[in-house]
């Protein structure tokens, strides 16, 4: 008998089979020629349940996996983002501080030397945008 893609996670698949007694058996090849066996036995309703169980955490345990990995990939280009602002953030401190250097420095060269001297005046502008 040959499966199409897909059965027990393989490829294309030939598949032979017998049962005994209280048990299947099962060969397939796959498309490499790879041979795997599988051994199915009659089991109490309980074993069957806890099998179950036991392939329904895993498949929650994979969705988990996968939720955790688009978060991470989320969280990543965030923390890129959020870089590229506080370089911008960090810019436009240092030029504001600059600024006001000079201003504060030629207030005091003109104290120093005696001549006129202007107001210091710091302050910029308020065009609505917030300033660090």
């Amino acid at each position: 008998m040959s499966i199409g893609e897909g059965f027990l996670g393989l490829g294309k698949t030939n598949i032979a089979g017998t049962a005994n007694g209280s048990s299947i058996d099962l060969e397939t090849v796959d498309s490499q020629g790879v041979v795997n066996s599988y051994v199915f036995v009659r089991a109490s309703l309980l074993d069957f349940n806890s099998f179950a169980e036991r392939i329904r955490a895993k498949g929650r345990a994979t969705a988990v996996n996968a939720r955790l990995a688009d978060f991470a990939k989320s969280a990543q280009s965030l923390i890129a983002s959020t870089q590229s602002y506080l370089a911008d953030a960090e810019s436009h401190l240092a030029y504001q501080l600059s600024k006001e250097f000079a201003a504060l420095s030629a207030f005091l060269n003109a104290l120093r030397s005696g001549g006129p001297v202007v107001g210091l005046d710091c302050t910029e502008e308020d065009n609505g945008e917030d300033v660090l």
